[in-house]
């Protein structure tokens, strides 16, 4: 009977740690269209997902030992390896080349047409291997096969740290980034969070392919595993995207109501002196949208300009129709709104990111400036229900 539950219990992990994985990775391919960055991990936990599916058949049900020398899955680890950066291209919108994704396949070629020379070698094939020690007891005998094993390894373990270090850099600049500027560094810690499972995932990945074949490791790990896809998977879920280190990623098709105000007060033909100091203005709310900062006050624009207080306001009054103040809840109400529409993020998370202090003055802004009769979350269903009406 304790046999029954025993194999009851490895029967299930091995099939949960499968299911798992092709359940996150479909789902995420299914939504990829809402955020891109979804694309990536959805190719990586399908594949992974029919790898597991593969590997349990094999020892499934029969709980047979597996010989550790699989080539086949550090081949297939190794295909999936680049996408981890092609998820933080795609996390901050960042445009590359074909070429710029295809070169991160260079190892995949390499190591498949190494692998078919050392299928059609004269060589005789190695045993069966119980762990990694038995396999390398096997170096004088089979060197060939042993040594390409082992560069498999290498070769998945350089790319797994190669990847984390340049994602991690990129993502500890842009917080930097960020939190010099007094924004949200939430999405970054996310990020951070998740490529550091994916540093550690793939190693214990390696280990446990090195030992498959001690049972109670194997259920530990796939409870692991399964914990690990669905951690990184809902992190990914609710992460706020796109992150731009310009602080630009929100564009400015909202903003044509504010820029009109002006284009129409300076005559194209007759520009003012003073025209140096207006595409000042216009470059720090619409470039570097410093609107988003939450404190952001009349002064600290003065000293971005260059100028003095009283120069500043009055020009403000004098070519955007209003003042300094009033300026500043036009765009913050014009991100907030695009967020709204295009962003699956909470309320509070699009207050803060629209340059709010808290919640209720963005509510009360809300009410004044866009809808008095609707709350945010009212007037977002309100939006989202007509955009699916004008796409049918």
């Amino acid at each position: 009977m304790q046999h029954d539950w025993y194999f009851m219990l490895i029967f299930f992990s091995y099939s949960l740690r499968a299911f798992a994985a092709l359940f996150w990775g479909i789902f995420q391919l299914a939504i990829y269209r809402r955020s891109i960055q979804n694309l990536p991990f959805g190719v990586i936990f399908t594949v992974i997902g029919l790898l597991y599916l593969r590997n349990a058949f094999i020892r499934l049900p029969a709980l047979e030992a597996c010989d550790v020398y699989n080539p086949l899955s550090y081949l297939v680890l190794i295909f999936i390896a680049p996408f981890a950066i092609f998820y933080v291209w795609f996390a901050f919108e960042e445009v590359h080349s074909k070429k710029d994704y295809l070169i991160h396949f260079i190892p995949f070629v390499l190591v498949v047409l190494l692998w078919g020379g050392v299928e059609l070698s004269a060589a005789p094939h190695i045993p069966f291997c119980y762990s990694i020690n038995e396999l390398l007891g096997y170096m004088q005998q089979y060197p060939i096969y042993v040594i390409f094993f082992l560069l498999l390894m290498v070769v998945f373990i350089a790319q797994v740290i190669t990847y984390f270090s340049i994602a991690l850099a990129k993502i500890l600049q842009i917080r930097k980034i960020y939190k010099s500027h007094g924004l949200s560094v939430r999405p970054q810690t996310v990020l951070i969070v998740m490529d550091c499972i994916f540093l550690i995932y793939p190693l214990v990945c390696v280990v446990f392919m090195s030992y498959n074949n001690v049972l109670l490791f194997g259920v530990i790990f796939s409870f692991v595993i399964v914990a690990a896809i669905t951690t990184v998977s809902v992190l990914n879920i609710n992460l706020i995207l796109p992150l731009k280190t310009d602080l630009g990623f929100i564009e400015d098709y909202q903003y044509q109501n504010i820029t009109i105000v002006h284009t129409e007060t300076i005559d194209a033909e007759q520009k003012s002196p003073d025209e140096e100091l207006i595409e000042k203005i216009i470059t720090l709310f619409e470039e570097k949208e410093i609107y988003r900062l939450p404190h952001l006050t009349l002064q600290d624009v003065v000293v971005e300009l260059g100028t003095n207080r009283t120069y500043a306001s009055a020009y403000i009054n004098r070519h955007f129709g209003c003042n300094f103040k009033q300026l500043l809840m036009r765009y913050r109400i014009a991100a907030s709104k695009k967020l709204l529409q295009h962003s699956s993020l909470d309320i509070a998370t699009i207050a803060y990111e629209a340059g709010f202090n808290t919640r209720t003055s963005f509510y009360r802004a809300f009410n004044e400036h866009v809808d008095k009769d609707l709350s945010p979350s009212e007037w977002r269903k309100v939006r989202v229900k007509e955009q699916v009406q004008i796409s049918l």
